[in-house]
């Protein structure tokens, strides 16, 4: 199944896309066909703006965070920036279609590949993941997984959208039963459970579980694909028999995922770092990050991305972080901001810029149903002159509300 992510009074929400006809309409649309030609140029805004689809979760109460309705398919990234081999990529998936159980292959804005693949049931999406990237042997990043993944899309080319299955825009599992299964599915996780190798739970941006010594019978059932992995000593142990630590801290701040704001940390900081330079960006991150995190080095080392370091280069990352002198950090604060209001980095500099400028600054989150409303799509530099317009209007159809005059007798507004 697959959704169309939007903004809605200041948060994603998300709606079914109805089928093949609905899907390429939204692709194709003349704002997104731009976006595209642009973000290939390089403009990091213009990518920031292309139509965005969810795959992992059914989301039937149209909310994007607090996902916990597991779909019958998955995303799958694959990072390729070279022509020539990204063609060569295209083939092999193409090649392995069934085997994998691909439902949708487009190229990504970068160049690179995404899939959408029948998930197994009761297995997590790493688990999924890691078997789709071991049957193709194409590097995975162990840190894309969450039910909540939104992803950017291209257009609906033959070139960018290069297969597509109309199973993707049907589903098999109920809302009750994809209910039932995240409490399975979380518990796995939890207990250590997942069938992959250690080395799979840790963020690595390059990972290639084919490495590790791990068995995959594949078998094709009817439309999908069951495939069972076999752990050998270099597999995570069966939980079930060791004791195994579970996450202690949220994954989310305000309802809104860690990784959607250090990706968004990420775009307004040149992107995420080359190899060479990871060690002093990952520091700059976790040095921001911590004022959401409670200065707390093992939150933070949960929450943050490894970039293919070591647990014990992470740590030393971190807690250097974490001794400098304790302070907020605004930057961290304008991001939250912008994410929690849908409103772009720009818009969160104008309003500053008006503030300074007139003493004047509209708290958009304060505002109560209707009056923000009238405020979406407004540059900030407006948004006071529009609220002196509206306001007259509300209050004369504003109900049972009364007013003090300045001659001490109240009036009904109206």
């Amino acid at each position: 199944m697959v959704n169309y992510i939007s903004f809605g009074n200041g948060h994603k929400v998300a709606r079914p896309v109805y089928g093949r006809e609905d899907f390429l309409a939204l692709r194709n649309s003349a704002d997104n066909l731009s976006n595209v030609a642009l973000a290939r140029m390089g403009n990091a805004e213009a990518k920031g703006r292309l139509v965005q689809f969810a795959y992992n979760d059914l989301m039937p109460d149209g909310k994007v965070a607090g996902c916990c309705h597991p779909s019958n398919c998955f995303f799958h990234d694959i990072d390729c920036y070279d022509p020539a081999q990204a063609e060569m990529v295209k083939e092999r998936i193409l090649s392995m279609k069934d085997a994998i159980g691909l439902l949708m292959l487009e190229r990504s804005a970068g160049g690179g590949w995404h899939l959408v693949c029948l998930r197994e049931r009761g297995k997590t999406i790493l688990e999924n993941q890691v078997r789709i990237a071991s049957i193709l042997k194409l590097e995975m990043d162990t840190n894309c997984h969450d039910l909540g993944r939104v992803v950017y899309s291209t257009s609906g080319s033959e070139e960018d959208l290069v297969y597509l299955d109309d199973r993707l825009f049907e589903e098999s599992i109920t809302v009750e039963e994809s209910a039932e299964e995240y409490e399975l599915l979380k518990g796995r996780a939890r207990e250590g459970c997942e069938e992959v190798p250690e080395s799979a739970k840790h963020d690595q941006k390059h990972y290639r579980p084919w490495e590790e010594e791990v068995t995959l019978s594949v078998s094709t059932q009817g439309t999908g694909t069951s495939v069972t992995s076999q752990a050998t000593s270099q597999m995570s142990q069966s939980p079930c028999a060791t004791e195994i630590a579970e996450r202690h801290y949220p994954s989310e701040f305000k309802g809104i995922p860690y990784a959607e704001i250090i990706a968004e940390y990420w775009r307004r900081t040149g992107g995420e770092p080359s190899e060479g330079e990871r060690n002093k960006k990952l520091h700059l991150l976790a040095a921001n990050l911590r004022s959401i995190c409670d200065n707390n080095e093992e939150w933070l080392l949960e929450v943050m991305p490894r970039l293919g370091l070591s647990a014990q280069e992470m740590r030393g990352i971190v807690r250097s972080a974490c001794k400098e002198p304790t302070k907020g950090s605004r930057l961290m604060d304008q991001i939250v901001d912008a994410l929690e209001l849908g409103i772009s980095s720009d818009e969160i500099e104008d309003a500053e810029a008006v503030a300074a400028e007139t003493g004047i600054k509209v708290n958009v989150k304060a505002l109560p149903i209707g009056l923000k409303e009238s405020l979406v799509g407004v540059p900030v530099s407006m948004h006071m002159p529009v609220l002196c317009g509206v306001m007259p209007i509300c209050a004369a159809y504003a109900d049972q509300v009364e007013v003090e005059y300045c001659d001490g007798n109240t009036h009904h507004l109206g």
